[in-house]
């Protein structure tokens, strides 16, 4: 396999890892079982695992526009091409989604946080369209740039 494909479905390993910690964070409640420092600790870690998630995604995306999609456009095969642009159309508006969900809830405390029902609902929005993103990209970009490479 590629040293790029293999670094981007590492990365894919650890976006998935991250979107897994936050859906933790929006799921989490204090339950009759848990003591209120397990659950506080729980809730102090959504701010490292946002800022990481934020890091990774951008990483992630950067190198890909740096790498994946060059090549991709430059693929002799016009469908090959046609469908190259419309994945990186769809990533653009992705990262838009995304970048603006940070840009809403990154100034919130831990606190509100917890307590904001928008921001759960607004990040579980994100992480399913992350998670279907990178469905998406090992099913059938990633075979695309194979084709192209070869």
């Amino acid at each position: 396999m590629d040293d790029l494909i293999d670094t981007l479905r590492q990365q894919h390993w650890d976006i998935r890892s991250s979107c897994d910690a936050l859906d933790k964070f929006c799921k989490s409640g204090l339950s009759d079982n848990g003591s209120i420092e397990k659950w506080m600790g729980e809730q102090s870690n959504i701010i490292f695992h946002l800022k990481h998630f934020k890091k990774i995604l951008l990483s992630h995306c950067k190198l890909e526009d740096a790498e994946l999609y060059p090549i991709l456009f430059k693929a002799k095969d016009k469908r090959l091409r046609e469908t190259s642009e419309k994945y990186a159309n769809e990533i653009k508006l992705i990262s838009k989604r995304v970048l603006s969900f940070f840009e809403t809830y990154t100034h919130l405390k831990v606190d509100d946080l917890s307590q904001n029902e928008d921001f759960k609902l607004n990040l579980n929005t994100v992480i399913t369209i992350i998670k279907k993103r990178i469905d998406i990209e090992e099913s059938e970009l990633f075979p695309l740039y194979s084709k192209v490479k070869k």
